[in-house]
């Protein structure tokens, strides 16, 4: 029974990793974004609408890897990343951007639940579809 504990925190390490979600921050940004097409939420840990739709983010980035190509999904703490929000001009939490070559493709103003979101992306981005 010792190991159940240890066998339940395994599993939840590797589901965890199959969607992460990439943090970006000042450091990364540039290089993260001039290489790949990026589904960024900006957010505060402090917003109520941010902490509700997490779940649906966290679904959306395993959904992406088996629907599209060359899309990664990131984050940004508006907190931290204040340089980031400024440069973005993020007025409101959470705020999710289409950013290509660093710059914003497509600004997404849809319901936070994964269905809506990756239909968006889906006419967003409909060529980095396989």
């Amino acid at each position: 029974m010792k190991s159940f504990p240890i066998k339940l925190i395994l599993a939840l390490l590797m589901c965890c990793q199959a969607g992460a979600q990439n943090n970006l921050n000042q450091e990364n940004f540039e290089a993260e974004t001039s290489r790949s097409t990026y589904f960024i939420k900006f957010y505060a840990p402090w917003c109520a609408m941010c902490t509700m739709g997490a779940s649906s983010y966290s679904s959306l980035s395993r959904n992406v890897n088996n629907n599209f190509v060359g899309v990664k999904i990131g984050q940004v703490d508006c907190t931290v990343e204040m340089g980031l929000a400024l440069r973005f001009n993020i007025e409101a939490y959470p705020t999710m951007l289409l950013v290509r070559g660093g710059q914003v493709a497509a600004r997404y103003h849809g319901r936070s639940d994964e269905p809506s979101m990756l239909d968006w992306l889906r006419a967003a981005a409909p060529e980095l579809m396989p």
